[in-house]
């Protein structure tokens, strides 16, 4: 039977940040991580505080629509969606998604250049700032979070540790 130092000394082998490190690190994750704010622009238009996005333009124009007349004419031309703003006309901001890994923190990136301007200049009167608009698109909200780690990080996780232990 183990005594209870060989036990404790197995329990010091134990590095979680490793671990997350680890399974977020692995393609599949990050992209699951990216499919959840795809997922959330894409069905519901809103930013990591639930906020729905809302064009500067069509935040002028009577209606409370989500975007400018004349760019919900074009979409509808293109046969996209005009319900709400879901930063994927042509797909490039979408297919730009990366989750770059730092050495404390991962960062999840995206090309929000749009011709000679961004598209954060869209949102100039909701957010104090590009950076601000940034981050508050490439984050998830709590509760997609909470699903992801659940869901599709937790046990991958937990499997890590046990292969510390081995």
């Amino acid at each position: 039977m183990p005594k209870f130092d060989e036990i404790a000394k197995d329990f010091n082998k134990i590095n979680a940040n490793k671990a997350f490190f680890v399974v977020m690190g692995r393609s599949d994750v990050q992209a699951a991580f990216i499919a959840f704010l795809q997922r959330r622009l894409e069905t519901a238009g809103t930013d990591s505080e639930g906020e729905k996005l809302q064009t500067d333009t069509a935040k002028i124009q009577p209606g409370g629509d989500f975007y400018s007349k004349h760019t919900q004419m074009l979409k509808q031309q293109k046969g996209q969606t005009i319900t709400h703003v879901n930063l994927k006309d042509t797909s490039e901001f979408y297919n730009s998604m990366r989750i770059v890994s730092k050495s404390l923190y991962f960062n999840i990136t995206a090309n929000f250049n749009k011709g000679e301007s961004t598209i954060a200049a869209n949102f100039k009167k909701s957010y104090k700032s590009q950076e601000a608009f940034e981050d508050a698109v490439l984050k998830l909200t709590e509760s997609e979070f909470n699903t992801f780690f659940n869901v599709i990080v937790k046990d991958k996780i937990t499997n890590e540790i046990i292969k510390q232990l081995l």
